[in-house]
């Protein structure tokens, strides 16, 4: 909480291909896969028009998910 008694603003940002492929260390056809799939956030359209073709993620969604792939691998029972 601030001062005012409001949540902190956590600022994201825009990701492009490049930098969701280092972070997630995914090929881009895993990547299109599991988005698909509903297994990864959604890309966005980063323009105005039906000629937009510029995409991008969320910073926090990609880092929300890599968090929750974590999670999920320090519970599988392969490490034991």
């Amino acid at each position: 909480m601030n001062n005012n008694g409001e949540a902190p603003v956590t600022e994201d940002r825009v990701l492009r291909l490049p930098e969701v492929l280092k972070i997630t260390g995914l090929s881009m056809s895993t990547l299109r896969l599991r988005e698909r799939a509903g297994l990864f956030p959604k890309r966005f359209r980063l323009g105005l028009g039906g000629n937009a073709t510029a995409v991008g993620w969320s910073a926090n969604a990609v880092q929300g998910w890599v968090r929750q792939l974590a999670s999920s691998a320090s519970n599988d029972p392969l490490d034991s």
